[in-house]
Order: C-alpha cells, then structure tokens, then sequence
C-alpha cells in the first residue's frame, strides 16, 4: 500500500527522532510498501551530508518530500495544514505519523490515518491537546500507537477512547546488523567501557565521570552529543585520562563503537530532559537500549520503572540505582572479573532484541490488519 509518513524531524539531523523517522520508513519500505516521508525544509539540517540515506544507514527505497518551515510564530500549524493538504492530494491507502497537528487535520478527511505519541500531547499545549481530543473521535482515526505501557496508562486514565484495543504499546526498536566485529583497535588489556547517545541534563554523565575516577582498569568512551554539549563535559572532566570523546558520529557508523566496547552504558536519571524540552522518564523507550541489545553486549543501565518494560534485571542486563554511583562501580568489577557473566547477558539481550525489537517487526505490528 501507500503510506505517507508525517513529520517534523529535521532530516538530517542528530536528533533520535529523526533516526526513528527514518528508520520506520526504510522498514515500511523493506515490507513492500509504497512510502514518502513529509518533513520540513528546515535550515538547521546536520551540514556536509551528501547521502540523506547513508547517513541513518538506511536504504534508498523511499521518497523524502519537504515542506517550508517558516520562522514566524504558528509556523507548526501552516506546516501541519500544508502537508494535510499535499497528503489529501497524493491518495494514499494509510498516513501515519507521530507529527499531532499533521494529523489531526488528515484525520479531518477519509483517509486512514494512525498516530505514534512518545509522550502525553499536553506537553505541546492546549491546542495540541484539544487537536488530540477531537483527532480520537474521527471516523479516519484508527489507530493509536505508543512506546510503553506507562503511557498507554496515562492516556486511558486521562482521555475516553472509543476502543481502548486499537492503543497499541510497540517499544522502539533497532537493526539486527550489529553483531559484525568491529574494525576498531582498542587496548583489550583494560575493560572498554561506551556510552553512545546525547550529553543532556539526566543522562548521568556524573555517573560516568564518577566510575572513571574509581575505576582506573577501564576505559570509558562517549559518542554523540551536540559540541557545546561534547566541550561542556571535556572541561569537568579534563582530569581523566581514561575518558575518551569521540564526538559526534553519523548514526550509520556507531554501531562500529558498539560492537568494540565489552560494557555498554545507559544511566539515566529519574528525570530526563529531551532536545525539545520537558522530562521523558515516565514515558521513554530509549533508541539507545535497543542499539545496545542489537550489539549483543552487557548491558548497565538505571533501574527505572519504564525501562524495565524491556529488560530484565540479571538476564538481559543488570540494573543499578540511578542515584548511587557505588551501584554502578561494584557491577562494573563484577562484569570486569566475570566474563562468562558479559557474555550470558549479552546473549540473553541479543536474543530478546532479535524476537522483540527489530524495525521490521515494529513496522508490521503498528500497521498490522489495518486494512483488512
């Protein structure tokens, strides 16, 4: 079928979303659908990009639209009402989106039309939230997707859906290509310790700083960030020789990073700021977990309710307190003088990722007997 994907991701850019975006396309594409992908024609677009597509390791099997993104107030809503419009011209069988007010006014026409929310939509305001409210009424609306069961509770208790059942919880996801080894030469006489992800206020990079002050045996590894953010964190932490800065890298080539590091890291605080702004941590599915199962590596990650929708402590990964950097250093030794252990966990994680958490898998359920 057609499918139209609505969205308000800089395309390129370092953001997860727009990885997410891009990466749910290339899956509706690899099912054999038919898919363009709206997006703004934003001038803050990630520069020297040549292949959109080689970028987010995707491949180039849908087509990418763009829309003006004007710098006035509202300019949201003229880009949500421009693309409606273009969507209604082009026909297709489905629009799908995780861009509320795009959807709100396709909803407003024929068309099938499926939203994705990665956190409650009175974040965005009252009139997103009024949008929300009338959307979920429509006859076109027919299906309600979101990342954890946390939010899937807050939206049942919080709005009247005519059938709770078309709420679908789909965690997010990663590709199954991470198990390559990698080209990467590190000391392996010293415990390779990595953090792929953004440097924002509760990503528990004190956490990180801590382990490395404590924990002179490893060596800790950071990829990605914006660069006040990567400058930010080299000046507190210039004293330790056994943290590394890589910067940024293009989402096709971390996976490189991933698969040369024996511990992967996701400390999360109990309150998680986004680029966007607000706290994610009731709510999130963290791109990251599922990059990091794909690799197939040990797992340290926040004993935080959401996450634990995904992984299981001393299975799939061990879980520490977010608050106590002694939890994260003890697990630490333990994965360092347990390598059986390393390897049970990553395993374990491997295997749960490859049942569960694939794009492809994801893709089939959210649109799965939507046209039936």
């Amino acid at each position: 079928m057609r499918i139209i994907y609505l969205s308000s991701s800089v395309i390129p850019s370092r953001e997860a979303n727009s990885i997410h975006v891009m990466k749910m396309c290339n899956a509706f594409a690899a099912l054999g659908h038919d898919v363009t992908l709206f997006a703004p024609d934003d001038p803050a677009i990630e520069r020297g990009v040549n292949d959109v597509f080689d970028y987010y390791g995707v491949k180039n099997r849908f087509a990418i639209q763009k829309f003006p993104w004007i710098r006035w107030t509202g300019r949201g809503y003229y880009y949500a009402y421009r693309t409606a419009i273009a969507a209604r011209k082009q026909k297709p069988d489905l629009i799908y989106g995780r861009y509320l007010p795009g959807c709100f006014f396709c909803a407003r026409g024929t068309i099938p039309v499926v939203y994705e929310a990665h956190f409650p939509v009175s974040n965005h305001g009252r009139i997103c939230e009024w949008m929300f409210r009338n959307m979920i009424r429509k006859p076109s609306f027919k299906r309600f997707v979101v990342i954890s069961s946390a939010l899937r509770d807050y939206f049942e208790t919080n709005y009247t859906f005519q059938n709770t059942t078309d709420i679908l919880v789909s965690h997010d996801a990663a590709d199954p290509c991470a198990t390559a080894k990698s080209s990467l030469l590190l000391d392996r006489s010293r415990l390779q310790v990595g953090y792929i992800g953004h440097l924002y206020e509760g990503r528990g990079i004190h956490i990180i700083a801590e382990m490395a002050a404590r924990c002179p045996w490893a060596d800790f590894h950071f990829i990605g960030g914006n660069e006040t953010d990567i400058q930010r964190c080299k000046e507190k932490c210039q004293s330790f020789e056994n943290m590394v800065f890589h910067g940024f890298l293009p989402p096709s080539k971390a996976a490189d990073y991933r698969n040369a590091f024996d511990v992967l890291l996701a400390p999360y605080q109990r309150s998680v700021s986004v680029s966007g702004g607000g706290d994610t941590s009731q709510w999130m599915s963290p791109l990251k977990l599922f990059e990091y199962m794909a690799a197939g590596k040990a797992i340290l990650c926040s004993r935080i309710a959401v996450l634990k929708e995904v992984l299981t402590d001393r299975e799939t990964a061990i879980l520490c307190d977010p608050e106590d950097p002694d939890s994260w250093i003890q697990n630490l030794l333990t994965l360092k003088e347990d390598i059986t252990l390393r390897l049970q966990l990553g395993n374990a994680a491997h295997a749960a990722f490859l049942a569960n958490y694939t794009w492809k898998a994801r893709a089939e359920r959210v649109i799965r007997d939507l046209l039936v």
